[in-house]
């Protein structure tokens, strides 16, 4: 019996994707309030996932996805196989797992595209202004100016 050990490190890091895109995608999409007490888990959770990211960084966020450890995945998945491991339905399942987190990223970008979200949104302070007829107007437009 040949020694699986590639095939289990490629599921557990799938499994490691899969739960951090999870948990992305239903905190983002149902609007997890950060005063939740799983809230510290979780976002330590996701958090872990993505230590692995910072050497491409720039790369995984211009993609939208981690890219690192689905990476990682792939090329112990081909090492069970080209090692003829006895276990190579747990690196299907890892390569299924890594599919499905991937999908959730997409979904989730589609989603925050389709909500409006633009990179031309303007923030202004919170400030209002006093009027001489007594009511108040607060900073709007490109340039946050007070309104008429």
């Amino acid at each position: 019996m040949k020694n699986s050990k590639f095939a289990i490190i490629s599921l557990v890091i799938s499994l490691a994707v899969f739960v951090s895109a999870a948990l992305t995608f239903i905190t983002s999409y149902f609007g997890f309030p950060e005063t939740h007490p799983l809230a510290p888990i979780i976002s330590s959770i996701i958090f872990i996932t993505y230590l692995f990211e910072i050497p491409l960084i720039y790369f995984s966020r211009f993609l939208g996805f981690p890219i690192v450890l689905p990476i990682l995945v792939v090329i112990f998945t081909f090492i069970s196989f080209r090692r003829n491991e006895n276990r190579k339905a747990l690196s299907i399942v890892s390569i299924a797992l890594v599919l499905a987190s991937l999908s959730m990223y997409l979904a989730l970008q589609s989603l925050t595209y389709q909500g409006g979200e633009n990179e031309e949104s303007i923030f202004c302070t919170q400030d209002a202004k006093l009027c001489p007829d007594g009511s108040y107007v607060s900073r709007t437009g490109k340039n946050c100016e007070f309104a008429q």
